[in-house]
């Protein structure tokens, strides 16, 4: 729970309206914004699942949880370090390949640095993480008989790619990243906020077209939290033709048959981020949900993080 201290501060955030406040026209407006103290952590509950569903039928291929500690390791006057450490791993069911990332670990830590808001800025620290994927990249080197064609494919796409913080930031980080996603911003209760990002292409190629929404859905003053939420897009002509492309390449490698581009079914990507935000702009509930949809086909990928 958030100490006393932090009520505390709330009170006086409350009071110079720096936090939640009135604008112009009773407009009600929240700043996320960290106000977080040196070795200040925090333990969370967190999740993994990955299932697909296809006509009703709901199938699960993973469901891992762990335990997370947060804890604040250095900060100055423009940045926090933050280390993030998962342990106590329960997999409840896992394919080859979380049962490859996950062998014979007990921990895994990682150190990422934030702005003076908690804007999420760099990975400094990712060894450990590093060698986790390294595992899956290994299963390419092994007989893979006995692997699913999705194992096959997600595990030669990570082989494909080398593990740098760009590829972790962009892969292995989902809870993280949605964890951080609306800090050193300020947003208007009942306005929704639009743009354009660039989302990495683990296929190859340029970086694929993202259309997003952010918007302020919800403020409990009396708990001093409030609820965002964010929507994003991946273009869908160009993923669906990136995927053409890169399974085409696999066909042919096979030399199995592949259909005309015409007759390949369109691919979605969605990702859905809420977070449930205290004022001292530590989050004690973040849930990270992907939709990729293909015809009648829906893999859901979900990271839930809650405070305990």
């Amino acid at each position: 729970m958030i100490p006393t201290k932090q009520y505390l501060l709330t009170l006086i955030l409350l009071i110079s309206m720096s936090v939640f406040y009135l604008q112009a026209h009773a407009q009600i407006s929240v700043k996320t914004i960290a106000y977080w103290d040196l070795n200040e952590s925090y333990d969370f509950y967190g999740s993994y699942q990955r299932y697909q569903v296809t006509n009703g039928d709901t199938i699960y291929s993973n469901d891992v949880t762990y335990d997370i500690t947060v804890k604040v390791i250095d900060s100055t006057a423009t940045s926090y370090d933050v280390l993030w450490k998962y342990s106590n791993f329960d997999i409840k069911t896992g394919d080859a390949l979380i049962q490859a990332k996950y062998a014979d670990i007990d921990s895994v830590s990682l150190v990422i640095r934030t702005d003076e808001l908690g804007t999420y800025e760099s990975l400094i620290e990712w060894q450990e993480l590093t060698a986790m994927y390294q595992s899956i990249q290994a299963l390419q080197n092994q007989n893979d008989e006995g692997l699913t064609l999705g194992e096959e494919i997600k595990s030669s796409i990570i082989s494909s790619n080398e593990i740098d913080t760009s590829f972790l930031e962009s892969n292995a980080m989902h809870d993280i990243i949605a964890y951080l996603n609306f800090h050193g911003a300020q947003y208007d209760l009942g306005e929704r906020y639009e743009g354009i990002e660039e989302l990495r292409n683990n296929l190859g190629g340029d970086p694929f077209k993202t259309e997003f929404q952010v918007w302020l859905s919800d403020i409990d003053s009396e708990e001093y939290n409030y609820i965002m939420r964010s929507y994003s897009a991946v273009d869908t002509t160009t993923l669906t033709d990136a995927t053409y492309e890169y399974l085409k390449g696999l066909a042919a490698l096979s030399e199995d048959d592949f259909p005309e581009r015409e007759d390949f079914p369109a691919v979605s990507n969605e990702t859905y981020i809420s977070n449930r935000i205290h004022s001292s702009g530590w989050v004690t509930y973040s849930i990270y949900t992907r939709e990729v949809q293909a015809q009648d086909i829906i893999t859901i990928e979900e990271y839930i993080i809650g405070m305990k």
